[in-house]
């Protein structure tokens, strides 16, 4: 992610031009889930040190940094 704050916004518009993001993006909380067990593309987001939060009426999404993230377990990478 690159990015040096400690939170920021983004809309799904935005996202969706960065990457593909499926319509169940947009839909659902699970999608957002902070857990590396149960949603694969949230490694990235928690491997840079954040959290998703998503806004479904806003249509955004609001990565935090710092928060208490679920670690990666030792010797997986």
């Amino acid at each position: 992610m690159g990015r040096s704050e400690v939170r920021f916004v983004v809309t799904f518009t935005e996202l969706q031009q960065v990457v593909d993001l499926p319509e169940s993006a947009m839909k659902h909380q699970a999608w957002w889930a902070n857990s590396r067990r149960s949603q694969a593309h949230a490694t990235a987001w928690l491997d840079a040190g954040f959290t998703a939060h998503p806004d479904f009426n806003a249509r955004t999404v609001r990565f935090v940094r710092g928060t208490s993230a679920p670690k990666r377990p030792r010797g997986l990478r």
